[in-house]
């Protein structure tokens, strides 16, 4: 049994065919399962505490095909709530491997959540995701991806990975770069894409990637919340944002706290909604001096007036 415990922790993606006989392979791991109901495999509660070990153990038995025990540990992770929670667990690359041969192999497909952050992955481990998971016909609902130290060399990948796997809510918190090319908002243009919540704060956006997001949102989309606080945006985004907050027509949040754009941006900002009968939730900066923050304000009022006029129900809150 030493030998398969190594197998499951050394960190290196391991291969059954190396040591075992197929023939000896169910004979071995009965000595660390125990016999249970429904042709299954009962695993052990301490080997299900470590998801990583599941995963590795699951690769190698699917690459040995011996279905009932590999199939015992998809049933075992258990995974009824459809999540994935990987956060704050340091991944080698073969450990991504085995996570897309879970992902791709496993007969469930269909994901709530898959949480990658503080997962170290960088931007190799995106394209070992990419790789694995792209035309691999699952559903993803929510991806986190956030502090992973991804840079613009991700961009296209993440973009891939959300259109193939029909993500619609994806967090890329504190990926620096990231938002710099224009390759990540391939997933705004793409017809089939299914995103309606994109959360990029801490990514150090600035204005030149700010006009390359927003250049995508004006093109018409199914986007309908979108996070880019604590960045880097200035008033040199701001002729992009208005043009493409008049266009759009799916966008029912914006947050763009902690963004150092003037006061007479914001405002062109808040008055160009006049032309949009859709956006619900608009946040600003909370610093602006007290006459700026009347105008805003009077502004607002003038666009939830306008709506009302046009027997538009959408009411308008700026924070």
């Amino acid at each position: 049994m030493f030998d398969i415990y190594v197998a499951m922790t050394n960190g290196q993606r391991p291969s059954f065919k190396q040591f075992l006989q197929p023939t000896s392979l169910l004979e071995k791991f009965t000595r660390l399962f125990s016999g249970g109901p429904d042709d299954f495999i009962q695993i052990s509660n301490n080997l299900l505490q470590d998801k990583i070990k599941c995963l590795r153990m699951y690769s190698c038995l699917q690459e040995a095909v011996d279905g009932i025990t590999y199939k015992s540990i998809e049933y075992a992770v258990g995974l009824n709530d459809k999540i994935i929670n990987l956060e704050e667990t340091r991944l080698s690359p073969s450990d991504l491997e085995c996570l897309t041969t879970f992902l791709t192999c496993s007969s469930h497909k269909e994901w709530n959540e898959l949480d990658l952050s503080l997962c170290y992955i960088q931007d190799h481990g995106v394209q070992i995701l990419q790789r694995g998971l792209t035309r691999s016909n699952i559903t993803i609902t929510e991806m986190w991806l956030g502090y992973n130290d991804l840079t613009a060399v991700s961009s296209s990948a993440i973009s891939d990975l959300t259109i193939n796997c029909r993500v619609k809510i994806l967090r890329i918190k504190a990926s620096y770069t990231v938002g710099e090319d224009d390759g990540l908002y391939s997933m705004l243009r793409d017809p089939s894409s299914m995103l309606e919540e994109l959360r990029m704060s801490y990514t150090d956006l600035s204005s030149s990637g700010a006009i390359k997001l927003f250049s995508a949102i004006g093109e018409g989309n199914k986007l309908r919340r979108l996070d880019i606080s604590f960045n880097n945006i200035t008033d040199e985004a701001c002729d992009a944002i208005t043009m493409a907050i008049k266009k759009n027509t799916s966008l029912v949040k914006l947050n763009m706290w902690r963004n150092p754009i003037s006061g007479e941006c914001a405002q062109l900002i808040v008055q160009c909604l006049q032309h949009n009968n859709t956006l619900q939730e608009l946040n600003l900066n909370d610093d602006y001096p007290q006459d700026v923050d009347q105008k805003i304000r009077s502004l607002a009022k003038e666009v939830n007036d306008k709506r009302k006029g046009h027997g538009c129900q959408v009411e308008l809150t700026v924070i």
